[in-house]
């Protein structure tokens, strides 16, 4: 395919973004978050993104201490072996709820004993018709480490958005500096409401960056610096943006992201058959970057859960073939 061509191609991609996308949030009365705690190491932050969502909506929000049991343990015997670090979890979490949430939210505590931890967190935000759920990925998981564990089934069955946080240090109740790489694409409203709801909150500073090719057309740049004026229309925070030449994505990408304390990944439901068989720039980023990372999946229509169920085949195929390397 000549340059000409690829030109009109990509102009015509970020004209059919622009159109699609809504610059107005979702209007949501009865929003519904959910947050599974496990452990005390970063459940903190996790709160506090919900407790700001939740405040930010009027909406609902639904914490569950959920303990899984071994298999060959019976729930009431567990009940018991792991009392005090439900104890422990609960005076933490109601001492950070007592302190942060002092707006009109509707809260709902729980703990659950299971035994597949996977299941009940689907099981639970398919009960509540949850609208957001709230996950934590492990600082020493990379992307490849996640497939086949219980992060990938929940992303592949949840019914809802899913945020994943990897921690690196981060402190969600201070101000700080946020880098929001930006996909041309019209399905990013929920990226920009939750970096538009972290940023109020705390005055932070929002920065857009769009990486293109060094020999980008002038129309090409027009057109990208129009779709982020759309994104800034919907983002309530104080926000700028930028546009970087580069041929290496990802390389650009993490240079620039030494700069901020946070950024925030759109997760693309399109590109996940290609992206876990040879890697996407948010997984590669969130993999390579000493910062902070938020990654945003918004639900898919049922036209791409085909594409999910085609992309989880193609999962399990890697999964053994890195366990026959060694990788896994």
């Amino acid at each position: 395919m000549d340059k000409g061509t690829k030109s009109i191609l990509k102009k015509k991609r970020i004209e059919k973004a622009i159109k699609n996308f809504d610059e107005q949030p979702e209007d949501s009365k009865d929003y519904k978050i959910f947050v599974p705690i496990t452990d005390m190491k970063h459940f903190e932050n996790l709160l506090s993104i919900g407790i700001l969502k939740a405040s930010e909506r009027g909406g609902t929000l639904i914490v569950g201490v959920i303990i899984e049991v071994p298999a060959q343990t019976p729930l009431y015997a567990g009940k018991k072996r792991f009392l005090e670090k439900v104890k422990t979890l609960e005076e933490k979490m109601e001492k950070k709820i007592e302190n942060e949430v002092n707006k009109d939210i509707t809260l709902e505590e729980k703990v659950i004993f299971t035994h597949d931890y996977k299941s009940t967190v689907v099981e639970t935000a398919k009960k509540k018709d949850v609208d957001l759920l709230l996950l934590e990925w492990l600082e020493e998981f990379t992307h490849s480490e996640l497939l086949g564990s219980s992060i990938d089934w929940i992303l592949h069955h949840a019914p809802c958005d899913i945020i994943l946080f990897k921690d690196r240090g981060l402190s969600i109740n201070k101000k700080k500096s946020i880098l929001v790489p930006t996909p041309i694409v019209s399905d990013i409203g929920l990226t920009v409401d939750i970096v538009s709801s972290l940023a109020r909150e705390k005055g932070d500073y929002i920065e857009f960056v769009r990486v293109v090719d060094p020999d980008a057309t002038k129309e090409e740049i027009a057109k990208i610096e129009e779709f982020h004026e759309s994104i800034k229309n919907r983002c309530k925070a104080e926000s700028s943006s930028k546009i970087l030449k580069g041929r290496n994505i990802v390389k650009n990408l993490l240079e620039e992201s030494e700069k901020y304390d946070l950024i925030l990944l759109s997760s693309s439901r399109k590109s996940l058959i290609k992206g876990f068989l040879f890697g996407t720039i948010p997984n590669e980023i969130a993999d390579k970057s000493e910062t902070s990372i938020l990654m945003v999946q918004e639900k898919s229509s049922s036209k791409k859960d085909y594409l999910a169920k085609v992309n989880m085949f193609f999962r399990r195929i890697k999964r053994r073939l890195l366990e026959k390397i060694g990788k896994v």
